[in-house]
């Protein structure tokens, strides 16, 4: 109901706005046919896309930004899905300086982590899914569970959180801006956590993230990001030993991100140093990601793109277990081919390999991707 809502005043907003000739509009619908593999008898996984049956997804993005004055506008990102309206941007920005170099923002916002938020719409990322860090489910659980074993249980099955889930969208604050055209710099509040399934805020801390970067030559682009903050909700309670609550376990993350684009070629990259304070186990549950992706247009309407990535999980001491990895170490493969079949319209053929380390989820997949934006 509160999404219709927010739909419906959205709608009002743009009819208003087409009257008065202030709202600038665009969007992108997007239709992905998938096919993947089923899965390993004995380990379902979550990470596996459509369940392992071949079908199509559809996704249509709305972008919206209204000047308010001069030195504010109101901007949103919605997608609508077959599983409902996703808000991912609906904020005020407000322009601090008459360059509008510096810039606070507040209202549901994109994480500054790292250089993927910008290029999540199938415009500007040459392949379908996003880094393997954004977007692959590990082990840890963001529900009550029994024990360490039932925890050991669901390594390999996705049923937990991601590093970073899905580009990471939160309601908060960031304070924003360039400096001499060459230095960047961002610090945010947020609601929550960058791993974390909620957007409202269950604990006595908010999340705290800010990101440095510098663009040293044309095109090149280096920055350093720190997230920290409470994870975990509510229903969580019942695990928490009696002198502890939800702020004491922190999400705390460290990225490198580098990108370099010139000419016909793009190189894109990520570094993530991440650790989970956890009631599962009294050592933090620490993993490492990277990944590594290059796009080169070799005719006028073609391209082709290649991202590899790789999640590794520390070994910790269970009670019951000698040391071992709290999830499966996995590397994953991408390789696409794009083709521009008008200037808004864009065609996709992927394949995607994932190795896991102690056991084959059968997670592969080989999808089509076709676009257009307006």
């Amino acid at each position: 109901m509160k999404l219709k809502l927010l739909f419906l005043i959205l709608f009002y907003l743009a009819l208003h706005a087409y009257a008065s000739a202030q709202m600038n509009t665009s969007g992108r619908m997007e239709l992905v046919f998938v096919d993947a593999q089923n899965g390993s008898q004995g380990e379902p996984s979550q990470n596996i896309p459509n369940k392992g049956y071949p079908g199509f997804i559809w996704q249509l993005r709305l972008y919206l930004d209204m000047p308010v004055s001069e030195r504010s506008t109101i901007f949103s990102d919605l997608r609508l899905r077959s599983d409902g309206l996703n808000v991912d941007f609906a904020a005020i920005r407000l322009y601090l300086n008459a360059a509008k170099t510096i810039v606070l923002q507040a209202g549901v916002l994109g994480t500054p982590i790292g250089n993927v938020t910008a290029r999540r719409s199938s415009k500007f990322n040459p392949l379908i899914h996003l880094p393997i860090m954004y977007d692959y489910r590990t082990s840890l659980p963001a529900r009550p569970i029994a024990d360490e074993a039932e925890f050991l249980a669901n390594r390999g099955t996705g049923s937990g959180l991601r590093i970073l889930n899905l580009g990471v969208y939160s309601p908060g604050v960031e304070l924003r801006g360039t400096l001499a055209e060459v230095f960047d710099f961002s610090f945010a509040l947020f609601n929550s956590a960058p791993s974390s399934l909620k957007w409202k805020n269950e604990t006595e801390r908010l999340n705290f993230t800010q990101r440095i970067g510098v663009r040293p030559l044309l095109g090149l682009n280096i920055g350093f990001s720190i997230s920290n903050g409470p994870y975990l909700g509510q229903e969580i309670i019942a695990m928490l030993p009696p002198e502890k609550d939800l702020s004491s376990y922190l999400q705390t993350l460290y990225d490198f991100d580098f990108s370099f684009e010139r000419g016909h070629l793009s190189i894109f990259a990520e570094g993530v140093i991440n650790k989970w304070e956890n009631p599962v186990h009294p050592d933090a549950l620490k993993v490492s990601a990277y990944y590594l992706e290059t796009k080169y247009k070799f005719l006028p309407h073609y391209f082709a793109a290649l991202r590899i990535g790789h999640l590794l999980f520390e070994k910790i001491d269970f009670q019951n277990s000698k040391s071992v990895r709290w999830d499966d170490n996995i590397q994953r493969f991408e390789i696409g081919l794009g083709y521009y079949v008008a200037r808004e319209t864009l065609a996709k053929l992927v394949y995607q390999k994932n190795n896991t380390s102690r056991i084959d989820i059968k997670d592969d997949y080989i999808a089509v991707q076709l676009s257009s934006g307006f």
